[in-house]
């Protein structure tokens, strides 16, 4: 029986599958899960052929915490791989021109906050708040988010730095994707300018690629369903009374299922359900080939069915932590003996 590790592997080796620079690409590229270096390779190369490495040096834009990020690496690459494993569930994304451009810039960015996050002696939550750390990595851009208003964003980063004693990952995350990309957009078109005046920022060429201002737009969309995707929304009692008594993010306390993610917020329902599905992260005690061996993700209709193939591993606690998805998205959970199963309700 095929397992993850191979379908991933399958679809790496069909490259029309991933890779939206398949035109532009000309060094030949290991198998990314085989290793650490191979996967941030694979991020670095997929941002690099985009003309956008800026964005993701973390050599540059954060000295010295390029391992951390590196840490994850292969849960990144592997949610990127299970999120087209189980895109074809969300026909509406899947079907759009740019669906490969805006899943690697949401999907291979989505952890990069950790370098913040994880470094609380740098970046001590006690004294960093949104405002500091704006100051602190130069972010000047802001996008209009989308799923929540600023206001709620805000008081929720409020929330969890006092709560939780931390700075989120996600918020932090979204917004330095979109300050990077609109600022390397800005470069490139003053470089682009100093060779042909007479271009425009709404379509011009430059480094064999094409670039528009109308990429805000795409932009926006990714930086916010990275922010979203790690939203805790209070489906529990104790959570609700918590997010009550700190005030400014009700929003955030589900009342009934129209709370919930749902198909309507079909990007980020993809994001939140392949980030969790993922097992790497999660057994991170096990070698991730290893793991990745031992799990089967396969569709059909609207559902997504993971078995366990070798029962030698505790399942249990990851089960449960998948079954807990029908508390905070519209989706319907059954669990039976080695297999869970996650059905998506339009």
């Amino acid at each position: 029986m095929c397992n993850l590790y191979d379908d991933i592997k399958r679809i790496f080796e069909n490259q029309q599958l991933w890779d939206y620079y398949i035109d532009k690409r000309q060094d030949e590229i290991e198998f990314p899960l085989t290793n650490k270096d191979e996967a941030l390779h694979f991020i670095n190369y997929y941002f690099h052929t985009g003309g956008k490495e800026v964005v993701f040096d973390t050599h540059k834009i954060f000295s010295g915490d390029s391992e951390i990020i590196n840490d994850r690496s292969m849960h990144i690459v592997s949610t990127f791989f299970i999120g087209i494993i189980i895109s074809d569930l969300f026909p509406d994304i899947k079907k759009e021109k740019l669906f490969l451009y805006r899943w690697f810039l949401t999907c291979l960015f989505h952890d990069y906050g950790y370098i913040i996050e994880n470094n609380k002696e740098k970046y001590p939550p006690k004294i960093y708040n949104m405002s500091k750390i704006r100051k602190e990595l130069s972010i000047t851009k802001r996008f209009p988010y989308q799923k929540y208003d600023r206001d709620t964003i805000n008081k929720y980063f409020k929330y969890i730095k006092k709560s939780r004693l931390r700075l989120d990952h996600g918020i932090i995350g979204g917004l330095l994707l979109y300050d990077r990309l609109v600022k390397n957009f800005e470069a490139n078109f003053k470089k682009a300018k100093k060779v042909k005046t007479d271009i425009s920022e709404m379509g011009f060429e430059y480094l064999g690629l094409q670039w528009s201002k109308n990429d805000f737009k795409l932009y926006a969309q990714s930086a916010d369903s990275i922010v979203a995707h790690n939203i805790w929304l209070a489906n529990k009692e104790k959570d609700k009374t918590s997010y009550r008594e700190f005030g400014g993010i009700d929003k955030l306390i589900i009342n009934n299922h129209t709370d919930k993610l749902s198909m309507n917020d079909a990007f980020i329902l993809l994001l939140a359900i392949a980030d969790t599905i993922e097992p790497i992260k999660f057994f991170s005690q096990h070698k991730e080939k290893c793991i990745l061996q031992k799990i089967k993700i396969s569709i059909s209709e609207n559902k997504i069915k993971i078995k366990i193939l070798d029962e030698c591993i505790n399942y249990t606690n990851w089960f449960e932590k998948i079954n807990d998805l029908k508390n905070w998205m519209n989706v319907s959970v059954y669990l039976e003996s080695n297999e869970i199963t996650i059905s998506i309700i339009d």
